[in-house]
């Protein structure tokens, strides 16, 4: 065994002599940690925006290939895996080279990971006697582009005048024509609210200041960013007791509390009357077209968005903030991408998983229900559990 997992290592990275893998266009990074505080294993896939040159290409062919096939023929059963993902992995090898031999490495690979990568991740936070699990589930939607949904689903421990909070971060940013901002925002927007000196004293101000902020950043930068946009719903948990959901956009946020479904985020169309008062005195317009959605000046589908340069003074990006306090009715949060509240509505969402206590598994289902749901956008879902 030794002897052949040497093989299969020597065959994989010394095939070349010094070969680079790079990172293709709509590819994934898979990143492998230990969550000590789950006990579990987390697995967690993020896209990688960096373009390959062609020799890049070529080397992360034949890594691939190599890995693959190798790993596929050579290691036996109990190493590799049961056989439905030995003949996954023989697949994927067989397309790889076959791009490979075609020079279209960047296309197929690039497509081949948009259908098998799947994100997810478990976590729990505990504020004294109370605990909470969160997971997080990805799938990337039938179009050409890469993946434009991006999360944030984290505990950060914060050290206050001498006492110590906990936060609960969670978030899902949608991207429209690229996915730069919504990585963007991942990156930054709660270090940007987190940072607003009044934060722990008026945390809706903060909040709202920090997105204003943010959106003005973003602007700066669309040289660099490019001329698309992003919406958001953001999750704050203060000590498992207070909870700030803001949103721009129609991602979403659902609670069920006291065996009720309210929606915490608001779907800012730009058919809804104050939308489409506030474009117009700011001298857009918002079009109707038979067959189509309302639309800003005939292109965006949503009247607030960060980004989007060419329609920044007719766009809002002031959220919609809502607080709740966390009591013993609390019983999950669900955040999500308009990929799954296309094809489903909040009740449904709710009563899909009520009933599964593994936050993963349980938005692992409502993106599974969504696509045979014929949902053919990117879909992100985020489910939260307080018991």
């Amino acid at each position: 065994m030794l002897l052949v997992l040497f093989f299969l290592f020597f065959v994989c990275v010394f095939g070349r002599e010094r070969e680079r893998v790079g990172y293709l266009e709509g590819g994934a990074q898979i990143v492998v940690s230990s969550a000590s505080s789950a006990a579990a294993s987390v697995f967690s896939f993020s896209s990688a925006s960096s373009s390959a040159s062609s020799a890049s290409s070529s080397s992360a062919a034949s890594f691939f290939l190599r890995f693959f096939f190798c790993g596929t023929v050579l290691l036996p059963p109990h190493v590799v895996g049961v056989w439905r993902w030995r003949w996954s992995l023989l697949t994927l090898s067989l397309s790889l080279w076959r791009a490979q031999k075609k020079k279209k490495l960047a296309g197929c690979a690039g497509a081949w990971w948009s259908r098998l990568c799947r994100a997810c991740s478990t976590g729990k936070m505990a504020s004294g006697e109370e605990s909470i699990s969160f997971g997080h589930y990805l799938v990337k939607g039938k179009s050409r582009h890469a993946m434009e949904d991006y999360h944030v689903a984290e505990i950060q421990k914060v050290k206050v005048n001498e006492h110590e909070h906990e936060l609960g971060l969670f978030a899902i940013y949608d991207g429209h024509l690229g996915h730069n901002v919504a990585d963007y925002l991942q990156q930054n927007l709660f270090t940007n609210i987190l940072n607003e000196s009044g934060f722990w004293s008026d945390p809706k101000a903060a909040i709202e200041n920090a997105y204003k902020k943010t959106n003005v950043l973003i602007l700066d930068r669309a040289p660099d960013l490019g001329p698309g946009g992003s919406t958001a719903v953001t999750a704050i948990l203060i000590d498992n007791d207070r909870l700030l959901v803001a949103n721009v956009g129609d991602s979403r946020a659902v609670i069920l509390q006291s065996g009720i479904v309210q929606q915490l985020s608001v779907d800012h169309e730009p058919g809804a009357t104050a939308e489409k008062s506030s474009i117009e005195s700011k001298g857009g317009f918002v079009s109707n077209m038979p067959g189509d959605v309302p639309r800003v000046d005939g292109q965006l589908a949503v009247a607030r968005a960060f980004g989007d340069k060419s329609l920044k003074d007719h766009l809002s990006v002031e959220p919609d903030i809502k607080e709740v306090r966390i009591t013993a009715e609390t019983e999950l949060l669900i955040l999500a991408s308009d990929g799954l509240w296309k094809v489903m509505d909040n009740q449904e969402a709710v009563n899909l998983v009520r009933r599964i206590k593994d936050p993963t598994a349980a938005a692992k289902q409502l993106a599974n229900e969504a696509v045979s749901r014929k949902s053919k956008d990117d879909i992100s879902c985020i489910v939260v559990r307080f018991k």
